[in-house]
């Protein structure tokens, strides 16, 4: 398995050359201190044997000149300067102690001879102190000899510690040579050193430095989708982050080749458009959807393809959409290369760095072409339906009134039966256009500042007369409050609600009807005490066509379509509209409507 290499370990080795060398420049400086201290020391001991030599030798001198009968013997001055000698040869004993056998035998033999001159100058005390200044001249002379040679064993040292001297003299120049030689050591390691180091740190920066513009120049071409260079040797980071490079490369180029696949086999028209409206790219779709071949229309104006109609309306889309961050979609005609109008629903996002919108044209022809049969639908409802429905209802209440002819009470009663029938026929088809109205979009609101009192009012007539007959109680809190809504479909809201809360209580009970204001909106809420409403139905009951119970449509009548009108019409109003409720405790409806302005 390769070892891996990475910059950090390329780091560690540029700077490990640098400080080996370092360390040996700093251990061979401290060798040449230790040398140098030893050295000193040399030097001094050096300079005390020289002491120690002129010392013994003027001491000897002095014995001698005080005992050569120049001058009168002065026995405390030559006991004084025996004594100095003495001293003198311990000192030369301390720095000589280490030394070898024949030293430490002139060393003995020096301080015999201090002990045969000390004896020797008793001698001379006592026979002066015997015969005077008359001393025995056969006595002096052998005295003489004795002293000579009891000087003699002294300077015996002397020329062991001369002999020491010429070989401390020779071993300072032997370190001065090998101190130069470690100098010299020192003085080119430094300069290896240095050579080194700049060596590595431009090889090795000439290395990183091309890397890393191969890096970079990658990089460039990834962000401009070209070829990029082949990938870096080595397993340092730079290498894997090259690797990436081309990873992503390869996984861009994958995505680019599945984007331009989904995007020429897609239903919808893709296209780019410049900023001069202008189409700059687009897919295959437009053969299918237009008739024109891609290369058709770049370059041609979009609002070419637009009617004349339309055309205002989709400039003015398209500029709202390079200011607009989510452009809604918009809706207008094209005209194919073979002359016929289809209707497309435009989707455009604008890029500012490419100064282009990107459009998704999709094909609603057929959805228009619904609404439109939807629309016909409805207008064959209100007119061929509602009309026949109403002449029914005409037709029986002449019968019932005995306009056209006097009827028995079996009459009478089918023809009651029968308007129930045909009044519950018309409410039917009143919810149902409603419905479809608000769906297809053709359900349009006045919108004013209205008085809820006034709202309570006209509903409480609607309703009052059917609550009387339910005996059931209705209660309109008064209330101030102003609102900004379409003042009769909030009218049939509040009916309907009232309406079902009267057929759901029982006898002798109370319906309040109220409102407050709540977080910017008026709140109104219709609280009945009728049997409720199961919690497993709350979320389900604004749907179309649904009951609490499956009989309640024939036992209360109704539809199944009144509280999903209620929703639709409240949202039509931007407002929200909820129920709370317990079986056997009653129901609360409550919906919102924006507060005027006025308040």
């Amino acid at each position: 398995m390769e070892r891996r290499v990475t910059l950090l370990h390329k780091g560690l080795f540029l700077a490990l050359v640098p400080f080996l060398f370092t360390l040996t420049i700093v251990f061979l400086l401290g060798y040449l201190e230790i040398r140098s201290e030893q050295q000193a020391s040399l030097e001094y001991r050096f300079q005390a044997e020289t002491n120690a030599v002129n010392s013994l030798l003027a001491d000897i001198y002095s014995i001698e000149l005080m005992t050569s009968g120049v001058q009168k013997l002065n026995f405390t001055e030559l006991s004084k300067n025996l004594g100095q000698l003495s001293q003198h040869v311990d000192e030369v004993e301390k720095f000589l102690g280490d030394s070898d056998g024949e030293d430490e035998k002139a060393i003995v033999e020096a301080k015999l001879g201090i002990r045969e001159a000390l004896n020797l100058l008793d001698e001379y005390e006592e026979r002066f102190m015997k015969d005077g200044k008359h001393m025995d001249p056969v006595f002096r002379e052998q005295g003489r000899a004795r002293q000579v040679a009891a000087l003699r064993k002294i300077f015996a040292l002397v020329s062991v510690i001369k002999r020491h001297q010429e070989e401390g003299g020779r071993r300072p120049q032997y370190e001065r040579r090998l101190e130069a030689q470690e100098q010299n050591i020192l003085i080119g390691g430094l300069i290896v050193s240095i050579v080194t180091s700049l060596l590595m740190a431009v090889l090795v920066s000439r290395t990183l430095t091309r890397r890393l513009s191969v890096l970079v120049d990658n990089a460039l071409r990834l962000a401009s989708n070209l070829p990029l260079k082949p990938p870096i040797t080595g397993s340092d980071e730079i290498a894997e982050l090259d690797q990436m490079f081309h990873a992503m490369a390869e996984a861009l180029a994958d995505s680019n080749r599945k984007e331009r696949d989904l995007i020429s086999n897609a239903v919808d028209v893709i296209c780019s458009i410049d900023s001069n409206g202008r189409f700059t790219a687009v897919n295959r779709a437009s053969q299918r959807m237009l008739g024109y071949e891609p290369d058709d229309l770049i370059g041609t104006y979009y609002v070419d393809l637009v009617p004349t109609e339309d055309a205002l309306v989709a400039m003015d889309s398209m500029a709202n959409a390079t200011t607009v961050l989510n452009a809604p979609p918009f809706d207008t005609k094209l005209r194919t290369r073979h002359k016929s109008i289809i209707d497309v629903r435009w989707s455009v996002h604008w890029s500012k760095l490419e100064q282009s919108s990107f459009c998704v044209l999709h094909n609603i022809s057929e959805r228009k072409a619904a609404q439109r049969t939807r629309q016909e639908v409805v207008a064959m409802i209100t007119h061929d339906l509602r009309a026949p429905l109403t002449t029914i209802r005409h037709v029986l209440e002449m019968l019932s009134s005995g306009a056209i002819g006097s009827l028995d009470e079996r009459g009478l009663h089918m023809c009651g039966a029968a308007d129930q029938s045909a009044s519950r026929m018309l409410a039917l088809i009143n919810d149902l256009l409603d419905i479809e109205k608000i769906k297809a979009g053709m359900m349009q609101l006045t919108i004013a500042d209205v008085s809820l009192a006034t709202i309570f009012e006209q509903s409480a007539n609607s309703v009052s007369a059917f609550a009387e007959g339910q005996n059931v109680r209705l209660e309109m809190v008064p209330t101030n409050l102003m609102v900004s809504v379409d003042a009769d479909r909030i009218v049939q809201v509040v009916v309907n609600l009232i309406s079902n809360a009267v057929k759901f209580s029982p006898p002798q009970s109370k319906i309040t009807v109220r409102a407050e204001a709540r977080d910017g909106d008026a709140e109104i809420s219709i609280v009945d005490q009728g049997r409720g409403i199961p919690q497993d139905m709350l979320d389900s009951v604004f749907e179309r066509f649904q009951q609490v119970e499956k009989g309640d449509s024939l036992r209360k009548g109704g539809t199944g379509l009144g509280l999903a009108i209620c929703k639709e019409i409240v949202q039509l109003h931007g407002g929200l509209i909820k129920v709370r409720s317990q079986v056997g405790q009653g129901s609360t409806f409550s919906f919102t409507l924006p507060l005027s302005a006025r308040i």
